[in-house]
C-alpha cells in the first residue's frame, strides 16, 4: 500500500476508528462499516486503503449521494467571529478575492449540487462558471445557477475548455485514492497564472474525520502541502485559519514538482498516532458519560453523526446552531436549535478541546437554559501530550 501523500510504499495499519462497528458517510448518514486507519511512517499521513467490499459500498454511497440533505440541500454555514453566519464557500471565496483577477473562468471539480458555484456566481461577477462531477444527477440544478456555462460528467476530456483561471477542489481531494495523478492532471488545466483552491477537513483540528468512511485521506496542513508540492504546486495563500476545522490552500503552479520527502519530524509521526488514540479515547469517554440520564449531541456534522454509531444509548436530541437543519432527523433523533432544548441535559461536544470550550462558553452566554446543562467535552488535547 502506497501513502497517498508522499508515495511511501510501506504503510502501517493502526486499527479501527471507534469502539463499535460503524462510521458515517460524507453526505451525513450513519454507516455500519468499520473505518480502518493506516499511518505512513515516513510523512505521518493518516489514510484508509479500503477492501473490495468497502469500495463497493462506497460506490453505492456516491450513486445515491444527497449533499446537505439535513438542510434541505443548503450548504453548511460557518460562524466567523464578528460576522453573521454565512455559507462556508462564500466565506472562503471572499477571502481569496484579493488574489483573483477581475474576470476569468472557474471550474468546480466535484461540484455536487453547486455550493461553490452559487457563491461564485454572487462574488465573482463577470466570471464564466463550469461544473464537473462524476455523475449528472444534479446537472439541471447546477445549470440553472447564475453564471454557470456548462456541466460535465464522466471524463475530464469532455470539458468544454482546456484552460481555467481557477480550479476548485472543494471537499473532494480527501475522497480520491492516489490523488497525486489527478492533481497533476488539474495542473495542466490551469492557465500559467491560474490558481487551484483546495479545502479538506483538518485532521489535526477534527480527528473525528477518521470516522467518515468514504474519506480515504485525512490531511493535516503539512501532509496536504507535501502532496500538492509533488504534484507541481506551491502555496500562494494559506487559508487554514479561515474555517475552524478545515485546511484551505490557494495554490499556483510551481516551476517543477518537488521530490518526495525522505522523512518527517518524529513529532509529526507521534501526533498522527496520538490523533488516532485520542479519537478512540474520546469516543469511550462520551460512551461512559452517557450511560444514564437524558443527553444531547451538539452538532449535526460528521462527528455528531458518527457518535450515533458509537454510543450505547441514543441521545434525546441533536443540537445545532444552523437553523436550516431544525426538524430534520437522524436515526430517529430530531435536530433542534439550542434555544429550544430543555433543562438539565448532558450535552456532548464532539470537537477538539479548544473549540469545545469556546462553543460551550458561547452557548452559555446565548441560551439561558444552558446554565442547567452539563457539558461533556474531551478531557485533553492530543497535540499537547
Amino acid at each position: 500500500m502506497n501513502c497517498f501523500a508522499c508515495q511511501n510504499e510501506t504503510v502501517q495499519e493502526l486499527g479501527v476508528a471507534g469502539i463499535r462497528p460503524g462510521s458515517v458517510t460524507s453526505d451525513s448518514w450513519t454507516c455500519p462499516l468499520a473505518a480502518v486507519i493506516q499511518l505512513c511512517p515516513r510523512c505521518g499521513h493518516l489514510q484508509k486503503h479500503h477492501d473490495a467490499a468497502t469500495l463497493e459500498a462506497i460506490k453505492e454511497i456516491y450513486r445515491t449521494y444527497a449533499p446537505h440533505h439535513l438542510a434541505q440541500g443548503n450548504e453548511q454555514v460557518v460562524f466567523p467571529a464578528g460576522l453573521p453566519p454565512r455559507p462556508r464557500t462564500w466565506h472562503t471565496l471572499e477571502k481569496c478575492l484579493p488574489s483573483l483577477p477581475a474576470s476569468g473562468r472557474l471550474l468546480d471539480i466535484g461540484c455536487g449540487n453547486g455550493a461553490v458555484l452559487k457563491s461564485a456566481g454572487a462574488l465573482l461577477k463577470g466570471w464564466e462558471l463550469h461544473g464537473y462531477d462524476l455523475h449528472d444527477k444534479h446537472r439541471d440544478e447546477v445549470m440553472r445557477l447564475p453564471g454557470v456555462a456548462s456541466f460535465t460528467s464522466g471524463s475530464l476530456k469532455k470539458l468544454p475548455h482546456r484552460e481555467y483561471d481557477l480550479v476548485v477542489l472543494w471537499h473532494t481531494l480527501e475522497h480520491i485514492a492516489a490523488p497525486q495523478g489527478p492533481l497533476a492532471e488539474l495542473r495542466d488545466l490551469l492557465k500559467p497564472d491560474g490558481f487551484l483552491l483546495v479545502q479538506v477537513p483538518d485532521i489535526e483540528r477534527t480527528p473525528f474525520d477518521m470516522a467518515v468512511i468514504d474519506h480515504t485521506s485525512h490531511f493535516s496542513r503539512r501532509t496536504l502541502e507535501i502532496l500538492c508540492r509533488q504534484a507541481g504546486f506551491e502555496v500562494a495563500m494559506d487559508g487554514t485559519p479561515w474555517i475552524h476545522n478545515c485546511v484551505t490552500l490557494l495554490l499556483r503552479k510551481a516551476s517543477a514538482p518537488a521530490p518526495a520527502p525522505t522523512s518527517a519530524p518524529a513529532t509529526a509521526i507521534a501526533s498522527a498516532r496520538a490523533a488516532f488514540d485520542w479519537y478512540n479515547a474520546t469516543v469511550r469517554l462520551f460512551d461512559e458519560s452517557t450511560r444514564e440520564g437524558d443527553f444531547a449531541i451538539f452538532g449535526a456534522g460528521m462527528a455528531g453523526i458518527a457518535l450515533l454509531t458509537q454510543l450505547a444509548r441514543k441521545p434525546s436530541l441533536i443540537l445545532d446552531e444552523d437553523r436550516q437543519r431544525a426538524g430534520s432527523k437522524l436515526e430517529g433523533v430530531t435536530i433542534t436549535p439550542p434555544d429550544r432544548a430543555p433543562a438539565n441535559l448532558k450535552v456532548i461536544l464532539p470537537f477538539a478541546p479548544a473549540n469545545a470550550a469556546g462553543i460551550a462558553s458561547k452557548v452559555r452566554a446565548a441560551v439561558p437554559m444552558a446554565s442547567t446543562w452539563e457539558f461533556i467535552m474531551p478531557a485533553a488535547d492530543y497535540l499537547n501530550h
